[in-house]
């Protein structure tokens, strides 16, 4: 429950600190892609792999949104908006976790 807590949080924190950019994948969108393989061919494992791979720090919230750039599923300016990729960097966290 406090994980569901967390990243609604984060993710309402990215839509007010950019709301200009309300097509943006969100980063529970931008993970839920990377776990179902969306990211592939971009190096980014899928499902059980992709949390070993968080484990041993080969993906982290910059590497996936580096990942989600090169697939042309957000903007290359999502690479400097540090807020963005660190809640990414959490819903990476949480789906270690869970």
């Amino acid at each position: 429950m406090k994980s569901l807590i967390v990243g609604s949080l984060s993710i309402l924190m990215v839509t007010i600190v950019s709301p200009l950019n309300a097509a943006v994948t969100t980063p529970i969108n931008l993970v839920h892609l990377a776990r179902n393989g969306y990211f592939q061919e971009q190096g980014i494992p899928s499902h059980m792999a992709l949390k070993k791979a968080i484990a041993r720090g080969q993906v982290n919230g910059e590497t996936l949104v580096q990942a989600a750039i090169e697939a042309n599923r957000v903007s290359a300016d999502l690479l400097n908006d540090s807020s963005y990729v660190r809640s990414v960097d959490r819903q990476l966290d949480f789906l270690f976790e869970s």
